[in-house]
């Protein structure tokens, strides 16, 4: 190499000289391996690699990459991309074209979350879908036992009618009101889905007093169908007058129903309201009718 000097002008060297970097230097163009190397807002415009993962990140122990709290890491192009951030509660962010319709899903407590900016959007599942336990609906909390759908207390009504909304089992007392006495088995069930509840009932009367002997109260849920409903008995004994037939209906807008017969052969029910109950008397029945809600 020739250097030429001219007029005044000087080259100042050092003492002892100038010596190497320590670490490797990368280049433009050569391959370099960055150890313990410290980057201050690096950008990389472009990756390649040879496998089919385009970037390892490694760190010396077993965790592959470490985030500082309150940081993130993006993935974005143009406003779509995944983001994970603790600040914001662990979780991944998911984004539709250009940033819009971002997706939320991140723990929270015990539970996996997951939220949309808007309010309205819908998880979809385009194929087969299966779970293993229990699944609650209406922010309701999931039964922790057995396998099903669990349905709010309180019933959150749709309006549409294809949407199974309800679904509910308990129990109720069956009554004739009045001063009457019951045996212990005295018990009512029902079952109730969407619209539909189906009740039934075993009516074991001790005295009669001054209950009614006709009609049977005190059902869980009210019969909005237009017209009476028929029910029907599948047992009785020791009832206040011997008949060849019995059964019962629950008018409309009504808790309760009343007993219709017959004592005689006949073509068309001869007794409504008949006063079948006595001391003593028991009837298994059940009925099927529709509620408001």
């Amino acid at each position: 190499m020739t250097m030429v000097l001219s007029g005044d002008a000087g080259v100042t060297f050092p003492a002892g000289g100038v010596g190497n970097p320590a670490g490797a230097v990368v280049g433009t163009t050569d391959t370099q391996t960055l150890t313990n190397k410290t980057l201050t807002s690096p950008v990389i415009s472009s990756l390649s690699s040879a496998s089919a993962t385009a970037l390892t990140l490694q760190s010396a122990g077993t965790t592959a990459l470490t985030i500082a709290t309150n940081q993130a890491i993006t993935v974005a192009n143009t406003g779509n991309g995944i983001t994970y951030s603790s600040s914001a509660g662990s979780g991944l962010r998911m984004y539709g074209s250009a940033g819009t319709n971002q997706w939320d899903v991140y723990g929270n407590g015990a539970n996996i979350r997951f939220s949309d900016n808007t309010g309205g959007g819908i998880v979809v599942v385009d194929t087969a879908a299966r779970i293993g336990s229990t699944i609650g609906v209406g922010g309701t909390t999931p039964s922790s036992s057995g396998a099903g759908v669990t349905f709010p207390a309180t019933q959150s009504s749709s309006s549409n009618a294809n949407t199974l909304d309800d679904y509910e089992e308990g129990t109720w007392t069956p009554s004739v009101g009045g001063t009457a006495s019951y045996n212990g088995d005295n018990v009512g069930t029902y079952t109730k889905v969407g619209r539909l509840v189906t009740c039934n009932f075993d009516l074991q009367i001790n005295l009669i007093g001054t209950g009614s002997t006709s009609s049977i109260t005190n059902f869980p849920f009210t019969n909005t169908f237009s017209a009476p409903v028929a029910g029907s008995v599948s047992y009785y004994t020791n009832l206040g007058v011997a008949v060849n037939f019995i059964s019962f209906y629950i008018n409309n807008g009504v808790t309760s129903i009343n007993f219709v017969a017959n004592t005689a052969n006949s073509v068309s029910v001869g007794l409504n309201g008949f006063a079948a109950l006595g001391n003593s008397s028991r009837v298994i029945g059940t009925v099927t009718y529709p509620t408001s809600t």
